[in-house]
């Protein structure tokens, strides 16, 4: 995980959504869940644009808050080149959204978007000057409202 956020941190794409539909997927329920993906990316961008931690951390599956907050995740990310050139010591989740997820995410394009299943959906940056295809959010759906679960 700490090398697919440092990697991101150095993107800035031109936007083109590619879509890849599973086979056993109704054209109509691809339509749906492409279109809520959208906008909950959207919104998401919005969130981080406008430096709304609670916001951001309330998007956040239980599981990756926990994993995120962790002391021992913070001393690791706090290690990265990008923060040790900076001089930054994430202390906190905050620290982490601040100086990690603001950066990074802010101007976050998605160029791909892999529909897994109907909960599952894995969005992609294509960078063109690396030749890669990067993950920028893995999501799922619970009840109504899509999380961010890595």
């Amino acid at each position: 995980m700490a090398a697919e956020k440092q990697q991101v941190e150095e993107t800035a794409p031109a936007a083109v959504v590619v879509i890849k539909k599973p086979v056993d997927l109704s054209q109509e329920s691809y339509e749906e869940i492409l279109d809520e993906v959208k906008a909950f990316v959207d919104n998401l961008n919005l969130i981080i644009k406008d430096k709304n931690y609670y916001k951001w951390r309330s998007v956040l599956a239980e599981e990756l808050l926990n994993e995120i907050s962790s002391p021992e995740f913070l001393a690791n990310a706090s290690k990265w080149p990008s923060m040790k050139s900076r001089g930054i010591v994430l202390k906190e989740l905050r620290d982490y959204f601040n100086y990690v997820v603001v950066p990074s995410r802010a101007n976050s394009q998605v160029d791909k978007i892999e529909i897994m299943d109907n909960n599952r959906v894995k969005a992609f940056y294509v960078n063109t000057r690396k030749e890669r295809t990067e993950l920028v959010y893995e999501l799922a759906k619970t009840g109504d409202s899509w999380t961010i679960i890595r």
